[in-house]
């Protein structure tokens, strides 16, 4: 491999892992920073796709956010629902995400009928 390309692997890999701890930032200390533009700069980061490890942490973290604060993510009228979809498409696979992970966003998108979309 060439210096240049392993150069910008192990930036992808960096990247990750600095998405994965804002998210981490965002679980533990949401109260001590910007919560929503915190959380839209952390969302506009997905999909991890160097990193599996800090990918499926953080599809577990935003499958967390789904279940109890689902506006944070769709909007409070679903209008990034679409935006939702379509990261899930990418990401809806074993290798980003654990199995039970995969189950709660096919709950949500089930309950909001979008699980044809996926």
């Amino acid at each position: 491999m060439k210096k240049g390309t392993q150069d910008k692997v192990e930036f992808k890999h960096a990247k990750d892992n600095a998405v994965s701890a804002l998210a981490k930032v965002l679980k533990h200390q949401y109260n001590n920073i910007e919560i929503e533009e915190t959380f839209k700069f952390w969302l506009a980061q997905l999909p991890l796709k160097n990193d599996l490890t800090e990918a499926k942490e953080c599809n577990e973290f935003l499958a967390e956010v789904i279940e109890f604060k689902p506006e944070m993510v769709i909007g409070p009228n679903g209008e990034y629902m679409d935006n939702l979809i379509n990261l899930l498409k990418k990401t809806m696979k074993k290798d980003y995400m654990k199995p039970e992970t995969i189950e709660k966003f096919k709950k949500f998108l089930k309950e909001h009928k979008c699980l044809n979309k996926v």
